[in-house]
């Protein structure tokens, strides 16, 4: 397990910049199986009135093109991808008709471990296809990036740890894979460490991240244990600039919302 201090007391530098340079990286919300198009517009809607410019739509057989070509068509200036949770067969003709949209990625379109139909198939859409629950063990990760299973992979550093997300976004840069910073349901301090490495990364570092999964954690959670604001400007996410994670921990609020929190220490 691998991670930079909350407040900076041991590392007095902003945790990007023991990454690389460069301070934001783009938000990304997520919006999950809605029960009609209209109702994935409206949530998109919601996405694009709190600032957010890129989104990712869950997608499953029967409920795919008419929900995406609604969002599109809705919101044209916000990039939109799509997520099949592993819910398609790499036969299935919908995947063709999905990449004649207009779609920044197609993320999991096919099983966890189908690597070699999701190989297959990534030659065969323009649509670049992204792994995600492909990769979301250190050994997953590996063996998805040594077979270049995908044009994407999706690393989250809630699951592979700070340090191992970093190692294996060095991995796909070197194979040719573009990468994908992804984030959990998780405060302000899992949120930190995910945007210190997705904004290190962006545009100048070694391993260029092209997409997010993180928004601000209060569209996500009742309660946090940082008041760090977390706003976004230009639909981007800045990582803060303090010490370390740059963040001051406040447990009032998550207390009182009744959460039971546990601080645990460790050391690299």
């Amino acid at each position: 397990t691998s991670g930079f201090p909350v407040n900076g007391d041991e590392i007095p530098t902003p945790a990007f910049g023991l990454c690389a340079q460069g301070v934001r990286a783009r938000a990304c919300a997520a919006v999950g199986l809605e029960k009609s198009p209209d109702e994935a517009v409206r949530r998109v809607g919601e996405a694009a009135e709190a600032g957010i410019r890129q989104v990712k739509i869950k997608i499953e057989p029967g409920r795919d093109l008419d929900f995406l070509r609604a969002v599109i068509a809705g919101f044209p200036e916000i990039s939109a991808a799509a997520d099949a949770n592993g819910s398609y067969e790499e036969g299935d003709p919908i995947l063709e008709k999905l990449d004649g949209l207009p779609l920044a990625y197609l993320e999991q379109p096919l099983a966890a471990d189908d690597l070699d139909g999701s190989r297959r198939l990534s030659g065969r859409l323009e649509t670049p296809v992204c792994l995600d629950e492909s990769a979301s063990s250190p050994a997953g990760a590996r063996e998805a990036i040594t077979r270049r299973a995908a044009d994407m992979v999706s690393l989250k550093p809630g699951l592979l740890g700070a340090a191992g997300a970093r190692r294996m976004a060095e991995r796909a840069e070197a194979a040719g894979m573009m990468v994908k910073i992804g984030g959990l349901a998780e405060t302000s301090v899992g949120r930190a460490h995910a945007l210190a490495l997705a904004a290190s990364a962006t545009d100048a570092g070694p391993t260029p991240v092209r997409f997010t999964d993180l928004v601000p954690p209060r569209l996500l959670l009742a309660a946090d244990v940082s008041p760090h604001p977390w706003n976004l400007a230009d639909g981007c996410l800045t990582a803060p600039d303090g010490p370390g994670l740059g963040l001051d921990v406040d447990l009032s609020e998550a207390e009182a919302a009744g959460c039971v929190v546990r601080i645990d220490t460790f050391t690299a």
